[in-house]
Formats: C-alpha cells, structure tokens, sequence
C-alpha cells in the first residue's frame, strides 16, 4: 500500500502542466513530430539537446542537399536515449540521421534524462511517457517534486514585451525546420561569468554508447544512414577538459560508431557564444552549420548516398 500510494502520489504531482513549456522553445518537440511524420521523401533528421536547436542553420543544410530537415534539438535535459526514442518511430529508407548529444550525455545518469522530461512530457507530449522504459521511470521520481514546483511557478507564465522584443527562448523564435532564431537578441554577453568549469564525473557511461550502437543498427535495418558528430563547444570549456572528450571519442571509436569529425573541429571560438557554452551567435551558426555540410559531404560521398 505505501508503494501504491507512493506511485499514485508521484504521477499526481508530475501531471502539473508547466506554463513556460507551453510557450517556450521547447514546443518544438511536438513540432518536429509532426512535421515526420508529414514528410513521406527522404529527410535529414538531426537529434541532439538546444546545441542543435541553438547551433544551426537547417535552411542551409534543406538548400544543400535538397532534402528536408527536422530540426529535433530542444533540450539536453531530455537525455539522449528519449531524444533517440521520440525520432524512432520516423526512421524510413533513404533517411539521414545526424545525431549530436550533448558531452553531459556520456557521463553519469544524464543519458537518462532529468526533470525536462517530465516537464515537456505533463505539458505538451504526454503520449511521451509510454516511450519510457522502467529503468528510466525510477530514474525519473527523483525529480517528480521539483518538476511539481516548478509548474506551480509557472501559472500564467508570459514572455515579457514580446511583442517588442524578441526572446530567443519564446515559441516565437522557432522556425519550420526547429531551430532557434532570433538572430538579433543572440549576442555575446561579455558581463556574463564565463570562467571554464572542469567537470566532477569523468567516468564514460557505456549505457549511452551502447544505445547509440543499437540506433546505428536500427538506422542501417531501415535502410537510413546515421552520422555522429561531436558538439559545438565553447573553446575554454573544452581545452579544460580535453582529456574527457577525448576518452569520450575514443570509446565511440571502440564502439564503431558512425563518428564523422574529431572534437577538435567543433572547438568554437568563445566570444561566439550567446549565453552557454552550446549557444550560439548567428556568425558561429553559419561557421558549424557549413562545416557540418562540409563533413556531411565528405561521407556521403564515401558511403555512396
């Protein structure tokens, strides 16, 4: 009886909807999913957290290879098996898959997700919840309170003046493709602490890897192509903690996973960042995204797409 009404208890505080979620980025969630499965030709399918959403022109990668693209990157927070779960089910023949999670994702529990999940699941997905597997609902409980307080912080939750100004993180800022405009509010903010912090957890989580080996296989079942790239990332966090992401790349080696570029080819400059170390300005948007076509191009070619 206590786990029954410890569980009923749990589900009764996650089923809050919170407001900003609502009206927020995170929206385009439900917007890529859509938009899968209204496309029926082969498209580009681009999964990873809000360094996607935040870091690419997906208009210049549409016009390039002439494909459509969906855009998936909202949140890191998800984790990178549930951002892999929620594309699943779209994966067709002659589809390519670009898939960039987050460093965080190969370290710790965060593979598995963190209140993010529960907060878009109870707001906007919440058909989301059966995708999840019981090893990720008992990681989950732990945040259902915190999840809880923050819905109850976010009644009647409004983006101030943005009807004047434009706030990259409003609803608003999202194009068709799922990426995050609002170019002209997306500027270094030089008064922001921007110290490097080395990271606690440097231990790599197989779990993750291993859940990309078996994508890899999905991919290649369904006749699609999966490509992984390693993160845009803020030059000083990375020197700092360059020997993790290098252990990182080598155990993804290890695991024969469709790696496109070294680490090093994604180290970005630091004043080109907006306002994380995976937020970008417009200028270094359009650096990545032609350096990704270019390296998309590159093994394309080898694979003979």
């Amino acid at each position: 009886m206590i786990i029954l009404c410890s569980v009923v208890f749990l589900r009764i505080l996650v089923s809050f909807p919170n407001d900003y979620c609502r009206q927020s980025h995170e929206i385009n969630v439900v917007r890529q999913i859509e938009r899968m499965k209204s496309i029926k030709e082969p498209k580009i399918i681009i999964i990873g957290g809000s360094g996607c959403g935040f870091g690419l022109s997906s208009s210049l990668i549409c016009k390039h290879f002439s494909m459509p693209v969906c855009n998936t990157g909202t949140n890191a927070g998800m984790g990178i098996i549930i951002q892999l779960k929620i594309c699943e089910p779209f994966i067709r023949e002659g589809d390519i898959v670009v898939v960039i999670p987050e460093y965080d994702n190969y370290m710790g529990q965060s593979y598995l997700g963190d209140a993010t999940v529960l907060r878009i699941f109870s707001s906007i997905y919440p058909s989301g919840y059966e995708s999840l597997s019981l090893r990720q609902q008992l990681h989950l409980v732990q945040y259902a309170p915190s999840a809880f307080i923050d819905a109850m912080k976010s009644l009647n939750w409004t983006f101030l003046d943005e009807e004047q100004v434009c706030n990259p993180y409003s609803m608003k800022s999202l194009n068709e493709y799922g990426d995050v405009e609002c170019y002209e509010n997306r500027v270094h903010q030089a008064t922001k602490d921007w110290t490097a912090s080395t990271w606690k957890q440097t231990r790599i989580q197989k779990k993750a890897i291993a859940a990309l080996q078996e994508y890899d296989r999905l991919c290649k079942e369904r006749g699609a192509t999966m490509l992984m790239f390693p993160p845009a990332f803020k030059a000083m966090d990375f020197d700092v903690n360059k020997d993790c992401i290098h252990t990182i790349w080598k155990s993804s080696e290890e695991a024969q996973l469709p790696l496109v570029s070294c680490p090093e080819d994604y180290r970005m400059a630091d004043t080109l960042h907006y306002d994380t170390n995976y937020h970008l300005t417009y200028e270094e948007v359009l650096i990545r995204t032609n350096r990704l076509i270019k390296d998309m191009d590159s093994v394309l070619r080898i694979y003979g797409n």
